[in-house]
């Protein structure tokens, strides 16, 4: 949808849902940040799913991506999956400026930090409140390669591709999946944004 206006980006995510699609990806925002974008979208729908499809890591830390992605559900319940990868080496560091080093170990961290505890809220006295027992949107993550493949299959609801053989989703089907990994997302179709 970026880098449309707001409004019309908000008139097309109507449009989709009228025409019966279920769901919305949106990318990493070349002018808006997709969390905010996706705000959007959800609030211009009645029960269109959008998903950050996906949001890069860096630069982003994980009790900010936790409190965007619980901001958005608790705003539309149940209509927001958390897509997350690492991008691109040259998004990162000729874009953004910053180091794109073990981009899985990295990945793997920011899903620790995600997970963890918020520590605020201990802070804050609201540690074991119904805020910090909120579930988590579900979430992808962007896989490729196998070890990323498995970490999504490890410690989300899935993988999120693209500019793959139609051959690679079957293989990221047919991969084993451990019982107690992460938030799951469920199946919808969507369209891409």
């Amino acid at each position: 949808m970026d880098p449309r206006p707001p409004a019309e980006s908000a008139a097309a995510a109507a449009e989709i849902e009228a025409l019966g699609y279920g769901a919305l990806w949106l990318s990493e925002g070349l002018v808006r940040d997709p969390f905010m974008e996706a705000g959007t979208l959800l609030a211009a729908t009645r029960s269109l799913v959008v998903g950050t499809g996906v949001a890069a890591i860096w630069g982003r830390h994980p009790r900010m991506v936790r409190g965007q992605a619980r901001a958005l559900l608790d705003a539309h319940p149940g209509r927001f999956v958390l897509g997350l990868g690492t991008s691109h080496a040259r998004l990162v560091e000729g874009v953004l400026g910053l180091r794109y080093e073990r981009p899985l170990t990295a990945l793997r961290e920011h899903l620790d930090q995600l997970d963890a505890p918020d520590p605020l809220l201990a802070l804050a006295g609201v540690e074991g409140s119904t805020v910090a027992d909120a579930p988590g949107a579900p979430r992808v993550l962007a896989a490729l390669g196998p070890r990323a493949v498995a970490l999504a299959r490890d410690r989300a609801a899935g993988a999120f591709s693209y500019l793959v053989t139609p051959e690679h989703p079957a293989r990221v089907r047919a991969a084993p999946r451990r019982t107690g990994a992460g938030p799951s997302a469920g199946s919808r179709a969507g369209a891409s944004g």
